[in-house]
């Protein structure tokens, strides 16, 4: 039997007209048809169904002031949903006041059963890609929200961890940075000690006003957890099961399994203490062996302060904690190697002047136009950089990026993505030289194909550049799920022309000096490396004189005081728009205004700046 795969809502009145195309349907037997004759009847079902593809009439798509349109426009779930209009050539004019809706397509009558098909299947798969498309954007503002969160609170911690030598202070801290993430009342650290036992460290609890820490020799609430039963199996405990499978467990109502698994010991705390845990989110402590389960109980609603089950980001959240804590337990190994710690920097060090020497050395000076850059790492190694290059006819490439991610993960992955992106790149102006001998001899340069600054070879290496770095990274890469924002500018010196593909970036600003008005040049695909097939749109604008470009990363605007507060874009556009000044003047101001935001708080981001000037006549 055929597998049924998509639900088409078909509306006609004309019940012949109906046979035509729900008999080809029925015999490819892809669909499940649905037949409503009205309008009306269409809405009613929509009302508690939704469907993949609807198939109207053109005169019932306009009945009742356009109501089935209406309705699918207005309806979440079906906002999207592609609709073919049926109609003669005559009823066109019908057709075209259907536009205004969104996803229409025209179907001619008579029916033809080569054209139904291949325009129902020509829907479907745009229907497909839309919905990858959503869960592709869901998903990446939900990595995007952990993301920030590693930023902001997780990385500093984890830079705490690596610092603080009170060992149980830190261990109180990620209990209670953990609580404090996931709105749980009470939060519970144990560590693997010997004879196989879980043995709890800190317990935190907010409605009890409780807070026990096992080194201040207090009578612990909790008693220890063996992972093994006398007869050597696996106890069949909740904490004790996270720790052996070392896999997370969230559980939304404990008293729905009250009967299913062993809850030890919370339902002997919650007898003790007059207690009642509900929700509960257990993730294990690992780090090459299983050190211990970090453990929280009763999600609040920040709103209603009702009990509600730990959500996905929670868990998320919450095994970054536990990875660092993981960490800090490894680190009072890592003291002991003095020697290898000192091996470990060295090698940290090459890796930084490795990564500097990816950075150009020098900047060109093309005449009429001043180019400047600054980047100030916010660790050893970076996942920001930028790039300045000649290209084919006197144009330059420019590029800034920032890496979705830290450390040496990031750093290599700069490395990476600056190698492609300038190859890609470069690679026509390579095949000039070595087929004129540009650089080589004074010869002629090759002919021009149009005198416009830019034409379809220019177009052309630019989104090979990114889609071929995109692919390679999508294809290769997908699995570490790094991904990178960039912005990659053409320019023209003699014309003031930038062509630019904005990959997620930051948007830069095009600040017009003589109106005071700010341009922003917002971004044209996705970031590099979340889709295989994404796709990048190409963007112009006329850099004239006196204007000045400036790009750079969100280390630059997102840096925070120490009253938590971020630099924000506003303040670096106030900066622009302030008396006229060299590059060089305007990126010195942009830094000491960072600087002295910033104060005595930490950099945990990188920050790279990127500028162009276009000189007026003198």
């Amino acid at each position: 039997m055929a597998a049924t795969y998509a639900n088409v809502l078909i509306i006609d009145d004309n019940g012949e007209r109906c046979v035509s195309i729900t008999t080809p349907l029925y015999q490819w037997g892809w669909y499940r048809l649905i037949v409503a004759h009205s309008p009306t009847e269409a809405v009613a079902y929509l009302a508690s169904e939704t469907v993949d593809l609807v198939i109207v009439q053109v005169s019932l798509a306009l009945q009742d002031e356009f109501l089935i349109l209406t309705q699918l426009r207005k309806t979440a779930s079906l906002r999207h949903t592609p609709v073919i209009i049926t109609a003669t050539f005559a009823d066109l004019p019908l057709v075209t006041k259907c536009i205004p809706f969104g996803e229409i397509d025209f179907l001619p009558l008579p029916i033809v059963d080569e054209l139904l098909q291949h325009r129902v299947i020509a829907n479907m798969e745009k229907q497909q890609l839309l919905k990858q498309s959503l869960s592709s954007l869901t998903a990446y503002n939900a990595t995007k929200r952990v993301t920030d969160d590693l930023k902001q609170i997780i990385l500093p911690l984890g830079i705490k961890l690596s610092m603080e030598k009170n060992f149980d202070h830190l261990l109180s801290l990620i209990v209670s940075e953990a609580k404090s993430l996931c709105h749980a009342d009470m939060g519970i650290l144990y560590l693997r000690v010997k004879d196989d036992q879980l043995q709890p460290v800190v317990m935190m609890n907010n409605s009890l006003t409780m807070t026990w820490i096992g080194a201040d020799n207090q009578q612990a609430p909790f008693s220890a957890l063996f992972l093994y039963d006398e007869h050597g199996l696996p106890n069949q405990n909740l904490t004790t099961r996270v720790a052996l499978t070392e896999q997370t467990s969230n559980i939304p109502n404990t008293y729905d399994l009250t009967n299913a698994i062993n809850l030890a010991p919370i339902p002997e705390f919650d007898a003790a203490f007059g207690y009642k845990s509900i929700s509960c989110l257990t993730v294990p402590l690992n780090s090459q062996e299983m050190m211990g389960v970090l453990q929280l109980i009763n999600a609040y609603d920040p709103i209603s302060q009702k009990v509600v089950p730990f959500t996905q980001y929670h868990q998320q959240v919450l095994e970054s904690l536990a990875s660092q804590a993981a960490v800090a337990l490894q680190n009072l190994v890592l003291r002991h190697r003095h020697e290898e710690l000192l091996h470990y920097e060295q090698e940290l060090q090459i890796g930084h002047d490795l990564q500097m020497e990816f950075l150009p050395k020098t900047l060109p000076h093309p005449a009429g136009w001043e180019i400047g850059a600054r980047f100030y790492p916010a660790a050893e190694v970076s996942g920001d950089f930028y790039d300045v290059f000649s290209m084919r006819r006197d144009k330059l490439g420019l590029v800034i990026a920032d890496i979705c991610d830290k450390g040496m993960a990031a750093a290599l992955f700069m490395a990476l993505i600056r190698t492609l992106v300038r190859a890609y790149g470069q690679r026509n102006d390579y095949y000039d030289r070595k087929r004129f001998g540009i650089g080589l001899a004074p010869v002629a340069k090759p002919p021009m194909i149009s005198q416009r600054p830019f034409h379809q070879e220019d177009v052309k290496t630019l989104t090979d550049a990114i889609g071929l770095t995109n692919y390679y990274i999508s294809q290769n890469h997908y699995q570490s799920h790094l991904f990178a924002t960039l912005f990659y500018g053409v320019l023209d010196p003699p014309s003031g022309k930038l062509m630019y593909i904005n990959c997620g970036h930051n948007p830069p600003i095009l600040f017009h000096t003589h109106t005071g008005e700010i341009e922003l040049l917002q971004p044209t695909g996705p970031a590099l490396g979340l889709s295989l097939d994404a796709r990048f749109a190409v963007s112009e604008v006329d850099i004239s004189p006196g204007m000045i470009f400036l790009a750079y990363t969100d280390g630059v605007t997102e840096i925070r005081n120490p009253q938590n507060e971020m630099f924000t874009k506003q303040r670096l556009q106030k900066i622009l728009s302030a008396t006229p000044f060299t590059v060089d003047e305007l990126l010195s101001r942009i830094e000491t205004a960072i600087r002295e935001h910033k104060d005595k708080a930490d950099q945990i981001d990188d920050i790279t700046l990127l500028a162009i000037h276009h000189l007026p006549p003198t």
